[in-house]
């Protein structure tokens, strides 16, 4: 390995992944205003069956309709931003020539799926009364980052779409009722005014917080950046994984003791150890290109410039 000196070039800069978000409990009401339009970006989220006392762990899941099925217990490896261009994502759903997790997820689908989209924003969350939309007095808000999947953003676009005669969602609160804390699942519906909108006092103050409390890149609220050798190791992880639930399930680790069997997945599990995860950290010359920011919807664009002039 090189060596590296001590100098300013050289200073590692760690994004701060400690920012506050939007996420509420089943049965929980906030009251929000959009205020910007969201980046885009395609994640991918790895995780391994588990193995106990020699056994693969399974589990009874409920779906998003209700009913319930039987599947894999599954350990949570990582949830990584795509490497591939934006572009050939944005046609094909995978970029497996720029991104070694989309050449994994084609070869092994069973594995892990092809990237998500996943969005981000800012948003202004207001201080409500207790299990209520009012408005508390005295008045207070605060910024968190809202990150979510593709059906929310085509919720959001219909709503806006909806009340776009009377100024659409840039003079409208939304309201949202959680109704699965787990999947971050909401009732949405329509306040008829915005109300950060009313007074010159109530707009300074939103604005204030909304300039001075932005974290610096969204992205890393949709996912992870790693460089390729903790991609490939999160990968071999999943690859061995499987391969020991596979011999156990067909029958090839009948002669090993239930300890042994523990062992080996225990040893899959630690091999990589901790790998940075961090958005700032920066790469080595020969580490795989970050993925193309995706451009934000161009139809969306216009639709929150200047908020703050009404």
């Amino acid at each position: 390995m090189p060596r590296v000196q001590f100098s300013e070039e050289n200073k590692v800069q760690k994004t701060n992944y400690n920012f506050p978000r939007l996420k509420l409990d089943k049965s929980e009401k906030a009251r929000i205003a959009i205020i910007e339009d969201p980046v885009v970006e395609y994640r991918h989220s790895l995780d391994s069956p588990t193995v106990s006392n020699g056994n693969v762990d399974t589990k009874e899941v409920e779906a998003r309709n209700g009913s319930t099925y039987t599947d894999y217990k599954r350990e949570f490896i990582s949830s990584l931003l795509c490497t591939g261009d934006a572009e050939v994502l944005e046609v094909g759903g995978v970029d497996p020539e720029g991104c070694k997790m989309c050449a994994y997820a084609l070869e092994n689908p069973d594995h892990i799926k092809p990237p998500q989209r996943r969005y981000a924003m800012h948003v202004i969350k207001y201080k409500t009364k207790a299990g209520s939309t009012t408005v508390a007095t005295p008045f207070s808000v605060e910024l968190v980052v809202w990150a979510f999947p593709d059906r929310t953003f085509n919720k959001i676009i219909e709503l806006n779409q909806d009340w776009a005669e009377q100024g659409g969602l840039k003079a409208h609160d939304v309201f949202l009722d959680c109704t699965n804390g787990s999947f971050q699942n909401y009732d949405f519906s329509v306040a008829p005014d915005a109300a950060w909108s009313k007074n010159d006092d109530t707009k300074s103050l939103v604005k204030e917080t909304f300039d001075n409390n932005q974290i610096p890149d969204l992205s890393i609220a949709c996912g992870s950046r790693k460089e390729g050798t903790w991609i490939q190791n999160d990968l071999d992880k999943i690859s061995e994984a499987w391969g020991l639930v596979n011999r156990i399930e067909g029958g090839e680790d009948s002669d090993e003791s239930a300890g042994s069997i523990d062992e080996s997945f225990d040893s899959i599990m630690e091999k990589s150890g901790p790998a940075p995860d961090f958005a700032g950290d920066p790469a080595p010359k020969d580490a795989e290109p970050k993925s193309k920011p995706a451009e934000k919807p161009a139809s969306k664009t216009e639709d929150f410039a200047g908020i703050f002039d009404v």
